[in-house]
């Protein structure tokens, strides 16, 4: 599986001996900014195909379910009955980039990775897209339904969710425990 074990959460890594005011305060600018995707170029299992980190949170976008880690507690969102390889492509290109430097040598390192805004999975049913994106802190997602789609073929399973809700106005909210 993707995830046999809950991944840790992305926290930055504090030294002890090296932390300084400017440090903690680069780690709270970076923890306040939005949710933003990256594609997996080689830093995650090869079944990522995009993925988000952001204050204690993981947000991981395979072909077929995305999966959202928090304090190493996961939810499993899959449509049901849904096109199993769907064109997963990103949106919104944002002006940051990440960078990762593994490795000693430089040709080892990437510190150009685009982010998106959101990532859109084309024709989970037909005529019906799905969009992951952040609204703040919050993942949320749309399914988009065209002209002569039937959104009753829409279904989504949640699995690691201690609690469900409807709020009055339809939006799902979804907690976990811990």
């Amino acid at each position: 599986p993707l995830l046999g074990a809950a991944p840790t959460a992305a926290t930055p890594y504090r030294h002890p001996q090296t932390e300084t005011k400017e440090t903690r305060t680069a780690t709270r600018i970076l923890e306040s900014l939005p949710i933003r995707f990256e594609a997996n170029q080689g830093q995650l299992h090869q079944d990522v195909r995009f993925y988000s980190r952001f204050a204690e949170q993981m947000v991981f976008v395979t072909d077929r379910e995305t999966l959202l880690s928090v304090n190493g507690r996961v939810l499993r969102m899959r449509p049901i009955h849904a096109n199993s390889k769907p064109l997963v492509e990103r949106q919104e290109a944002l002006s940051s980039r990440a960078a990762y430097f593994s490795g000693t040598r430089p040709s080892e390192w990437n510190h150009h990775v685009r982010q998106y805004g959101s990532v859109r999975y084309h024709e989970v049913y037909p005529g019906i897209d799905l969009v992951y994106r952040g609204r703040g802190k919050q993942l949320e997602y749309d399914f988009i339904v065209g002209p002569g789609a039937d959104p009753k073929k829409i279904r989504m399973e949640f699995n690691g969710a201690e609690h469900m809700a409807l709020e009055q106005n339809g939006t799902l909210v979804l907690e976990l425990g811990g």
